[in-house]
């Protein structure tokens, strides 16, 4: 992989300023280079990249179970151009808030089409579905219907006892 970059530069080691942008990423972005490995970064760091990208491309190769970049590109309103696996599909809104599609041939067909996405719906699409105020309350919708389900399914073992009741203990002793 080193052969196919054009340019190393390790900008996690550069303090995140209010001339952050001018001083780093646009030079970089200005030069001719097609490919710049950055390093790792910060989250700070991070926000500035996403907010300057026209997209995020994720060409993953594994099921991930979640994708923490994808809702962190989205949160910052920069699309995302992902290989369909794993969680992607249920982030990811294909067509609204980037693309999540087949082939590298379709991830480089859908960078001609990112400015049909609005920066304003994938940061909508982050705060609606993976905002903390969000995921608690789809949580706290999880646990009821749990709890609803393990109710009816009391209700089912022991229908004379009703459901107000509280479940006895097992005993082994005969009353």
């Amino acid at each position: 992989m080193r052969n196919s970059i054009d340019l190393s530069v390790e900008v996690g080691r550069k303090p995140v300023d209010s001339n952050y942008y001018d001083r780093i990423i646009k030079p970089l972005l200005d030069c001719d280079k097609q490919i710049i490995y950055i390093g790792e970064i910060s989250s700070e760091h991070k926000k500035h990249w996403y907010r300057h990208a026209r997209a995020t491309l994720f060409p993953i190769q594994w099921g991930e179970p979640f994708g923490l970049v994808l809702v962190e590109s989205m949160a910052c309103g920069t699309p995302v151009i992902s290989l369909n696996r794993g969680a992607v599909p249920e982030v990811v809104v294909h067509g609204k808030t980037g693309f999540a599609v087949d082939s590298i041939g379709a991830m480089v067909n859908a960078v001609g089409r990112i400015e049909s996405i609005s920066p304003r719906e994938c940061r909508k699409h982050v705060q609606n579905n993976f905002s903390i105020e969000s995921m608690a309350g789809k949580y706290i919708e999880l646990y009821r219907q749990i709890l609803g389900n393990r109710k009816e399914s009391d209700r089912r073992i022991m229908p004379s006892i009703g459901h107000h009741s509280k479940l006895l203990p097992h005993s082994t002793e005969a009353a």
